[in-house]
């Protein structure tokens, strides 16, 4: 029998909720929203966003929530003035709730939902705008239109952002771009527009996978030490 999937309506968080506690059950529910796992919340925004899509997916007799997902994801590199190279890895995010998500294990530099009717070199120059904060001009130059990519189409269960629900998700994948650096293995701080600190960290290519480890473990721990210093200054600032 052919797999069938049908568009299910999501009014409000309080709708989602119910339905994903009629599939997934409450157990699985209390995972989210803690680690790395998103939350209810998040998910509705997705699909408010039109970033996602739940659907009422039916194979083999058997009824499941369906989130598809378009990703556009790219790994960056850098040279610098002694001709060494970097990859670009994101090491944590920090949100203005306070929660901290270790990104230490994601595999490319920048992964990014694309949103309706979005094309990927659109995703990814809106990726980079927001998350790296490159200017027009380099954007221009890059020429992400161009840029040609690999579409790949995974069905597969989630269990780091929203875990058990399973996932229809196309990814493109573009090939590498390469940019010129004046220092090396620094990490970089920027926020965007969705209330979260972003840290990326020049990881050397010359490290082995025990040396990987390490020096991205050594980043967390700096960035976790910078989100408590700013927060011990936000907590004791004067209100106005």
């Amino acid at each position: 029998m052919p797999e069938r999937k049908s568009l299910l309506p999501v009014p409000d968080v309080k709708s989602l909720k119910e339905l994903l506690i009629s599939y997934l059950g409450l157990a699985t529910l209390e995972r989210w929203d803690t680690g790395s796992a998103k939350g209810i919340e998040k998910l509705y925004e997705e699909i408010q966003e039109g970033e996602s899509k739940l659907y009422l997916h039916k194979s083999k007799g058997k009824k499941e929530l369906l989130r598809q997902v378009r990703k556009a994801s790219i790994d960056l590199y850098g040279i610098d003035r002694d001709d060494k190279e970097y990859k670009l890895v994101e090491i944590a995010q920090s949100w203005t709730n306070g929660r901290i998500v270790d990104r230490r294990e994601k595999q490319h530099s920048l992964t990014e939902k694309m949103k309706p009717r979005e094309q990927p070199s659109e995703t990814l120059k809106r990726a980079l705008q927001e998350e790296l904060h490159l200017p027009e001009e380099i954007l221009r130059k890059l020429n992400l239109s161009k840029n040609k990519y690999l579409r790949k189409r995974e069905i597969s269960p989630s269990e780091s952002s929203f875990p058990n629900l399973l996932n229809d998700k196309t990814e493109f994948h573009f090939n590498r771009l390469t940019f010129r650096l004046n220092l090396g293995g620094e990490l970089l701080y920027t926020g965007n527009d969705k209330g979260k600190i972003l840290a990326f960290a020049w990881m050397p290519l010359s490290l082995n996978e025990e040396e990987q480890t390490k020096f991205k473990n050594a980043q967390y721990e700096r960035f976790i030490e910078g989100v408590k210093k700013l927060e011990g200054k936000t907590s004791t600032s004067p209100s106005s």
